[in-house]
């Protein structure tokens, strides 16, 4: 393909680009169209219509950057050639160069969209799958694995994978674009082209595995010195009492060679890396000034198409490089891809088809629990029925813990039944939260608001609160406390009392009828404790299920019934 065209077709083509560049500017409607897209396009997150503005964007740029060194020679041409059509040439020259600018804009701010939309996108999606994740599969899994996925790793997995991958797609067609504009200006140029630009980068990629295992080779020689070096440092006594400075020394001096060839092998392997792409580069470039100059000699090259050539052969480059980068960042995180698809596999929790709407009774159906090997309880079978007191007393590690989670659905693996008003209790979970009330023994406040600690995060029911921390004693924290105030770090700030009180202020905001105590006030002083659960247990009609160590002997007669946990069997006490 030669590059020196005719007149006639040149003073055509100049003369229909610039009479429609001419439109372009007078109409202005392309590149107001594209700037109303962008501006109007509804982004949605992650979706398909920002991939669409990336996609056609990164098509227009590597058009508009493949047509730049065309209008280039073009417009060289002409001037060599006088046609006259150099104005027009260079005039779409220009034009080319506003739509790198504008496209680039465009590209990077719809790829910028698509990421955050991507990111945060499956942050919510993992945050409420593992909001929903049944309680026993959340606590066999470490609760840092998911502070490292919502804070790290997804943000790891967009970057190397979802991103990278749209702009694997643009080097892909900057390439492809590149390639067609070569073979337009000259077939034979541009085969030279591509194979100078290619070749290094196979001979790097080949090499670089000798480099990378020369690396490791270094990398271990230099981790056993270090280790020697530092045994030196914090074992001096026992080398001095022990009189071994000469062997040690010898040993050291010896794993310090070790490293040193290390190093230089390495060095000179790099050197041979850079000295083989130097060559094939040079070369390269020879056989393409050497080809070019033959070529303009004998008529069949044009300098505006040696000048095209070269741009290219520079845009070339990039792309290029890029591709097996863009490859490898996205093998990077497959790990992390699969780690996050496990995770949103897990099931949901159940959700019942209908709330309950009150809680009639609660039985233990030959209930066992075994952990590993233990027994932790044993056929257990009981009913709690509405409005009455339960005290279910424990030594540490008798299992009433257990017996605590089976109750309130924080352990669903267990053999029997626990049924609520004849219903399996694993059918109600979590709509059977909205009837009863849980106060856990170490009571956890978020770094938050002690309003939102309270209400968590229910403004509707800000008007109970006063009344409920009144009622728990809490005047003078009332009087001393902002409830607006943002608490960071809450155990430094608040007393253990201080906070199961206000764990129990969440229940009874709320009015629950049954309400689950885990020794929620063994943290409170003793006059404090007694009061609220003689407070508790005098409440008509509301069922309290206390767990508990010990209790004050005043407060035993406010209990409808005392049961005991004994060698893992629920008995009920004399």
């Amino acid at each position: 393909m030669t590059a020196v065209l005719r007149h006639e077709p040149l003073d055509f083509r100049a003369r229909f680009c610039y009479d429609r560049i001419r439109w372009v500017l007078r109409r202005r409607r392309p590149i107001y169209t594209i700037y109303d897209t962008v501006k109007r396009q509804r982004f949605t997150i992650g979706g398909e219509n920002v991939v669409f503005i990336v996609i056609l964007s990164s098509i227009l740029l590597a058009v508009c950057t493949s047509l730049k060194p065309i209008y280039l020679q073009n417009a060289i041409d002409a001037v060599e050639a006088g046609t006259g059509d150099a104005r027009a040439m260079f005039i779409c020259y220009l034009v080319s160069i506003l739509g790198i600018l504008l496209f680039e804009t465009a590209r990077q701010l719809s790829t910028s969209k698509y990421r955050n939309g991507k990111l945060f996108g499956l942050k919510k999606q993992v945050m409420a799958h593992i909001i929903h994740m049944p309680p026993r599969k959340f606590q066999e899994e470490q609760g840092q694995n998911y502070v490292t996925t919502l804070n790290n790793e997804i943000e790891m997995l967009v970057d190397s994978f979802y991103v990278t991958r749209l702009e694997l797609a643009y080097s892909i067609l900057v390439l492809v674009a590149c390639v067609v504009a070569l073979l337009y200006i000259n077939g034979y140029l541009a085969m030279i082209i591509i194979v100078s630009t290619v070749c290094p980068i196979v001979a790097s990629a080949v090499q670089g595995q000798a480099l990378e295992k020369r690396t490791n080779l270094y990398t271990m020689a230099l981790e056993k010195l270090n280790v020697m070096i530092g045994n030196l440092i914090h074992g001096y006594p026992t080398i001095k009492v022990n009189h071994v400075e000469r062997e040690y020394l010898q040993t050291l001096e010896q794993d310090n060679e070790k490293a040193a060839h290390a190093e230089f092998a390495k060095s000179k392997t790099k050197v041979r890396v850079n000295m083989i792409i130097g060559l094939l580069s040079y070369a390269g470039e020879a056989v393409m000034v050497g080809f070019s100059i033959y070529e303009i000699a004998k008529g069949r090259l044009s300098v505006g198409a040696l000048v095209g050539a070269l741009q290219l052969s520079e845009m070339l480059v990039i792309p290029t490089n890029s591709i097996s980068y863009q490859l490898s960042e996205m093998r990077s995180v497959a790990s992390i891809r699969q780690k996050i698809s496990r995770l949103l596999s897990v099931p949901d929790s159940e959700t019942p088809a209908a709330a309950i709407p009150s809680v009639a009774h609660i039985d233990l159906n030959d209930v066992s629990f075994r952990h590993e090997e233990k027994v932790i309880l044993s056929h257990a079978s009981y009913r709690f029925e509405a409005g009455k007191k339960y005290l279910i007393l424990g030594e540490n590690g008798s299992g009433k813990s257990t017996l605590f989670k089976l109750l309130t659905g924080l352990e669903s693996e267990y053999e029997g039944c626990i049924s609520v008003n004849g219903t399996d209790i694993r059918q109600l979970w979590p709509a059977l939260y909205d009837r009863i009330g849980v106060v856990l023994q170490d009571a956890f406040l978020f770094d938050d608001t002690l309003l939102q600690n309270i209400t968590l995060y229910r403004p509707e029911l800000r008007e109970r609160v006063e009344p409920a921390l009144r009622s728990l004693g809490m005047d003078a924290f009332l009087a001393s406390h902002d409830l607006e105030q943002t608490f960071q770090n809450t155990k430094g700030n608040l007393s253990g009392g201080e906070r199961q009180k206000l764990a129990l202020a969440r229940v009874l905001i709320e009015n629950k009828s049954v309400i689950f105590l885990d020794e929620a006030t063994a943290n409170m002083d003793k006059d404090s404790s007694q009061k609220i659960l003689s407070q508790l247990l005098r409440t008509a009609g509301l069922t309290v299920i206390s767990i508990e160590h010990k209790v004050s002997p005043e407060l035993l007669p406010l209990y409808d019934q005392i049961l005991e946990l004994k060698d893992a069997h629920l008995v009920e006490s004399v």
